[in-house]
């Protein structure tokens, strides 16, 4: 389990010097083309979420700070590809501004509550099953999702004799 300190409270960060664009994949584990990639802040959250969704690929970004930087990184690398921000409460403005990114973040009374507090709290079961409702959730507004729904309609429609499809 990945657990924070014994009295209950988070372990502090520690100063790892510049850390702009860089991340940690967890497992090393970039997982398949088609498949889903979460950036988390902290690197206990990262590995909450690889060990609920073992398919996905999951990152590090070792902060709020780094978040966008990060997520620039990996959307340059892998443009077709699904990018979750699985973040804190509290950083939802944040993600808004990442065009075309997927924020998935738990609800929560306080900032700084992260998944990994959750599935402390309440147990792997019911973090899985808020993170699958919350990412259908945004998928369903996200504007790709529209697009990928309208290509997918394009390509079941069959055209008419001597029209070539777009």
């Amino acid at each position: 389990t990945i657990s924070a300190k014994p009295d209950g409270g988070k372990w502090p960060k520690r100063d790892t010097g510049p850390v702009k664009g860089a991340f940690w994949l967890v497992g090393n584990d970039r997982g398949a083309d088609d498949s889903s990639l979460a950036i988390c802040e902290g690197p206990s959250t990262a590995a909450t979420i690889k060990a609920l969704f073992p398919e996905m690929a999951v990152v590090c970004s070792f902060g709020t700070s780094n978040l966008e930087p990060v997520y620039a990184a990996l959307r340059s690398r892998f443009p077709s590809r699904e990018i979750i921000v699985a973040s804190d409460s509290g950083t939802e403005e944040l993600v808004l501004k990442l065009k075309g990114a997927i924020g998935v973040i738990p609800s929560a009374a306080k900032s700084n509550y992260d998944w990994n507090d959750l599935r402390n709290k309440f147990g792997e079961a019911e973090a899985k099953r808020q993170f699958t409702q919350k990412l259908a959730s945004a998928r369903a507004t996200a504007p790709s999702a529209k697009k990928k729904s309208l290509q997918s309609i394009r390509s079941t429609l069959v055209p008419e004799r001597g029209v070539k499809p777009e």
